[in-house]
């Protein structure tokens, strides 16, 4: 019996798995489709794209089904998009679906009706991005929302550079922040990252070594919290021509485990410092002495006429007790 089971089976696939409905009054023969889930594209902060495909053996060819998407915050979904009839073959399918979270994990999955029932594709998942905003202005921030300014970069070498930053914290959100650098607009690279905390702003100093001398680096300070991701403005540096002695020792000492270990720990250094007042600090310059604008040279006027009269207050003061002393 078992026999001749396994030889009707290979000689009548077809017949064993292939069920028939009628269509005008004809029978027709169909096997089950194979329904998928498809990775989601164009995703973005509140929008994306569901996809998915139907594939399997149509001896008809002709007969009709839907198919639409089921997806949500969890496994047990909670939305669906809208069914859209197929009259023949087996398509893929997209369907767009907005109105997300941003920063949110959502999943989904491809189902599909035929004659045959509720075909259902595997669970997938994909996560919503962050909502970006670009800022600029490195002069006329409102310091009362958070924002991150690229400064330009200091103590270029031929293999080394200082990228600079002046990040305006948001306090219930806090930012975490670092760089994106690379040899064109595109950058590629990032530093490490460096949490804010409870600062309500801060100047942040990455150090990159290991550069590639006489070469254009561009490169932009990032910041971003669970809700958003502030891009500044990208400046670019060009590395020096020439090859210094240190520079010629190090590279000889990289085969050594010492060399190696010391080195994966300095190519990134990270300093964040505080700055006491975000107003003083945008006047004067995040990483400069001399002031960026018109309010930072008129307070450190007012603070030089202050100290001149301060000086010319107690010079008077001493020489004028002396005299008293004197005549006295």
């Amino acid at each position: 019996m078992i026999l001749t089971g396994a030889i009707i089976f290979s000689i009548f696939p077809t017949f064993v798995y292939a069920q028939y409905y009628y269509q005008n009054g004809y029978p027709y023969y169909y096997s089950q489709p194979i329904i998928r889930t498809i990775n989601a594209t164009n995703i973005t902060s509140s929008s994306a794209t569901l996809n998915g495909s139907v594939t399997g053996y149509n001896i008809s060819n002709t007969y009709n089904f839907s198919m639409w998407f089921e997806y949500g915050r969890n496994a047990n979904f909670g939305y669906s998009t809208f069914r859209n009839s197929f009259n023949s073959g087996y398509p893929n399918y997209s369907s767009n679906i907005a109105s997300l979270d941003a920063n949110t994990v959502y999943y989904f999955r491809a189902v599909a009706q035929g004659p045959q029932g509720i075909i259902y594709g595997n669970t997938t998942s994909f996560i919503t991005s962050f909502p970006t905003i670009t800022n600029i202005n490195t002069e006329n921030n409102n310091l009362s929302n958070p924002s991150v300014t690229t400064n330009p970069a200091t103590s270029i070498s031929n293999r080394s550079v200082k990228l600079n930053s002046f990040i305006i914290n948001s306090i219930n959100n806090p930012f975490t922040t670092w760089f994106e650098w690379g040899t064109t607009p595109a950058l590629g690279n990032i530093s490490p990252m460096t949490a804010l905390g409870a600062l309500p702003s801060a100047k942040h100093i990455n150090t990159i070594t290991e550069l590639a001398p006489g070469t254009t680096y561009y490169f932009r300070a990032v910041a971003q919290n669970p809700f958003s991701r502030i891009n500044g403005a990208t400046f670019s540096f060009t590395t020096s021509n020439a090859i210094s002695q240190i520079n010629a020792v190090e590279k000889t000492e990289e085969n050594t485990t010492e060399i190696n270990t010391s080195k994966e720990n300095k190519v990134n250094t990270n300093i964040l410092e505080s700055a006491e007042s975000a107003f003083g600090a945008n006047l004067i310059g995040a990483g400069s002495f001399l002031p960026v604008n018109i309010f930072g040279w008129l307070l450190l006027t007012i603070l030089i006429l202050a100290l001149v009269l301060l000086a010319e207050y107690l010079y008077h003061d001493l020489f004028g007790k002396k005299s008293k002393q004197k005549h006295s």
